[in-house]
């Protein structure tokens, strides 16, 4: 008798409830979590306050991080036979996170990693008390921060189209992905021209030094209005009442929304490219 299970076929409920209902893409929430410090420095030189909700909303694209498993190869131990054995586990160490510049947050997406960047490398140390050191002037330096100071934690929410419903009650699972020691890396160019305008987006490399997944559980409802609840349970079980005060739906709608007048100016923008110009611009 075979040891190997074969399955002939399935009908066609089995086959409906095991595969047909596929996990998608677009349903994500990404939550950054600055060092303490760096937020009452964004707001005493940026005058800015740091707004979680709208990075979570535009937040249009993000990676889930994948690993591997680094081995050596040993030969001798027995004659004719090759071995892997593991000796650590290696991570990608960096992921990529494209945001949606809206000008109405005085382009807060590119200027707080500008501010996260300028922090950990110790510019805004120098150049205070005797005017030396200044960034525009010939002598310039850095003092870098230590690790501590500028390293901080980035969770991305990987949940379904269903979660938060107030069709559906009970409890719903989602994978909560914990990157440890994030950091922004790099801070991609973004190309303007006076071509036919497009949205303008912000791609920055976050590092980290690992990160672990947890199996999280959010609980619905259906007596409890999703938009009127004072807080709901974040990555982790804990209240994020101004990060995941909306529900994942709305976050959705949100994202979509903002896709379709991406699409409509830039159309919009076409028609306008294609008439004629003056040869004169007037600033």
């Amino acid at each position: 008798m075979s040891n190997i299970p074969v399955n002939p076929g399935v009908n066609m409920s089995t086959l409906k409830s095991r595969i047909l209902n596929p996990a998608l893409t677009s349903f994500y929430s990404v939550d950054i979590v600055p060092p303490s410090n760096l937020l009452s420095q964004i707001n005493s030189e940026l005058g800015l306050d740091y707004d979680k909700e709208l990075f979570e909303l535009t937040c249009i694209e993000a990676s889930l991080p994948g690993s591997q498993l680094a081995t050596i190869d040993i030969d001798n131990d027995y004659m004719g036979v090759s071995q892997k054995n593991i000796y650590r586990r290696m991570y990608d160490n960096s992921i990529d996170l494209t945001f949606l510049v809206t000008k109405d947050s005085n382009y807060q997406q590119i200027r707080f990693f500008e501010m996260w960047m300028k922090y950990a490398s110790g510019e805004d140390i120098v150049g205070r008390l005797d005017g030396s050191g200044r960034m525009d002037g010939p002598d310039f330096y850095t003092r870098i921060r230590y690790p501590t100071d500028y390293k901080s934690e980035i969770r991305i929410a990987k949940y379904e189209r269903d979660l938060g419903s107030k069709v559906t009650s009970g409890s719903k699972e989602f994978l909560g992905y914990y990157f440890v020691d994030a950091f922004p890396l790099s801070i991609s160019s973004m190309p303007i021209s006076y071509d036919a305008s497009d949205t303008l987006k912000s791609t920055v490399s976050i590092s980290y030094s690992r990160y672990y997944v947890k199996r999280e559980v959010y609980s619905t409802e259906l007596s409890q209005p999703q938009t009127d609840r004072p807080s709901t349970p974040g990555v982790g079980g804990e209240e994020q009442s101004n990060s995941w005060r909306y529900t994942q739906q709305q976050l959705e709608d949100a994202r979509i929304q903002a896709r379709e007048n991406s699409l409509r100016q830039a159309a919009l923008n076409r028609d306008n490219a294609t008439s004629p110009r003056r040869s004169v611009r007037n600033f």
